[in-house]
């Protein structure tokens, strides 16, 4: 019993620890992996070199580069060619937190983009910036139209200005159009999922106290809430059609893999909030990248989908409540019906793979 004590004591200590560099990241080496392996999958840098189609328009900014305007932005931005860093630093002292629009999508064959940014601190007297006003119009140059995607309600916004926030006016942003979604965030989201995964933990096996419990938690809600916003998101890009299953190029392993190591993982590419946290512990220099581990031969074959079928088309959900499931492999994964589906899904996926093995040799066979 003093063992079985001591040991849930250190497991208790060991996750809650006060500091991010006493994690585990920090100590693991696997035999395989070397520190000083590219981290990461992209960076606004690398992301602006490898797309030619930004360079007429748009520019590689690093007002940024040590933090000071925005400490949650990494040091390089992409900014529209039209507007210079002054123009972006007055700008950064009109938006929370200093996060002014950046770009951080772009559509190669309809030259739409999405942006990010914080809300304007109009405040009660509906304050304005005018160069905030020019770099959105410069973010949309040639179109008639962009959209400003609100996660807040309407009142939500309003009551923003009496703390010294808000929103852009029609009037000082004729271009642009508001679309308030609101979207639950932080404590709301955290009590939500706590009911979730105790419903889910329920033993009762009784059908009216699971139905029951998973409506209070209201978390399918929030699901569908967020599927409606991305799809609003993906109109207002052009980037909209059907598609199916068969487009996603990884598995539903790859999502589990990657929810379980944002809780508990040996790599550090979920630690810290920022660019600047990461950097200042050296999470890039003392941790291992999880996407690089991913990566490997074998990682990359057990992730990936046997059945893919490319297309260019968006994957484009159903929000129907009636199309809303629970993820079942990730909020039931201890019960048995789950642990069955797994195994048949993994011979299925043996059995494709060995189909595509054959089909390949036959192939090869008739071209010799």
């Amino acid at each position: 019993m003093e063992q079985c004590l001591n040991i849930a004591h250190s497991i208790e200590t060991l996750s809650c620890l006060d500091s991010v560099s006493e994690m585990y990241p920090f100590f693991y080496r696997p035999p395989d992996l070397s520190l000083h392996n590219q981290w990461g999958l992209s960076s606004p840098e690398k992301h602006y070199s490898q797309i030619k189609e930004l360079h007429d328009k748009w520019r590689l900014s690093t007002v940024n580069s040590d933090y000071s305007l925005c400490p949650s932005y990494p040091p390089a931005v992409i900014v529209p060619k039209s507007t210079d860093d002054d123009l972006l630093k007055k700008v950064a002292k009109f938006r929370q937190g200093g996060r002014f629009p950046v770009l951080c999508y772009y559509h190669r064959k309809n030259g739409m983009v999405i942006l990010r940014s914080s809300q304007p601190l109009t405040g009660a007297n509906r304050k304005r910036c005018r160069e905030d006003e020019h770099l959105l119009q410069a973010m949309i140059d040639g179109s008639d139209k962009g959209y400003i995607i609100d996660t807040r309600s309407s009142q939500q916004a309003q009551q923003a200005r009496m703390t010294g926030g808000g929103f852009e006016s029609k009037s000082s942003y004729s271009h642009w159009k508001r679309l308030h979604r609101q979207m639950e965030r932080g404590k709301a989201l955290q009590e939500s999922l706590i009911k979730l995964v105790e419903a889910c933990g329920d033993e009762s096996h009784n059908m009216d106290r699971w139905l029951s419990k998973l409506e209070n938690s209201k978390w399918l809600s929030h699901v569908q809430t967020a599927l409606s916003t991305a799809g609003l998101l993906a109109e207002c890009v052009e980037r909209c059609g059907v598609s199916f299953p068969l487009a996603l190029g990884f598995s539903e392993a790859l999502l589990l893999r990657l929810a379980n190591e944002v809780y508990a993982s040996n790599y550090g590419t979920f630690l810290c909030n920022s660019h600047q946290e990461r950097c200042a512990l050296g999470v890039t220099e003392n941790t291992h990248c999880l996407f690089q581990a991913l990566l490997r031969p074998m990682e990359r074959d057990y992730y990936s989908n046997p059945l893919y079928e490319p297309t260019e088309l968006a994957i484009w959900p159903s929000v129907h409540p009636q199309s809303l499931q629970l993820w079942r492999g990730f909020f039931l994964r201890w019960t048995e019906h789950t642990r069955l589906l797994e195994e048949a899904q993994e011979e299925i996926r043996n059995m494709v793979i060995e189909w595509g093995k054959l089909a390949l040799s036959d192939a090869l066979s008739m071209n010799t």
